[in-house]
């Protein structure tokens, strides 16, 4: 999956069409092209519509741990009590 993703300042759906050298015309349509097509767009010269979608790695770990506790905390509720 790509880590691009079309900038929020953009409308929902919208169409941009740019003079490409050796290819002419090329219509971005944002209704057709899919997510993972956008590094290819973003090589042809459309990378101003996109921007890195970055996870940071901290918050993977805060979220893996909540996890961790939740799941622990049920496994105590069901443990049967002698």
């Amino acid at each position: 999956m790509s880590n691009l993703k079309l900038r929020e300042d953009l409308p929902e759906n919208f169409r941009i069409t740019k003079q490409i050298p050796g290819m002419g015309m090329v219509m971005f349509n944002s209704e057709k092209v899919q997510p993972e097509d956008f590094p290819k767009w973003k090589k042809l010269g459309f990378a101003d519509l996109f921007v890195e979608h970055v996870v940071e790695p901290i918050v993977e770990a805060v979220v893996e741990n909540v996890v961790e506790a939740v799941v622990e905390k049920i496994k105590r509720k069901r443990k049967p009590k002698a």
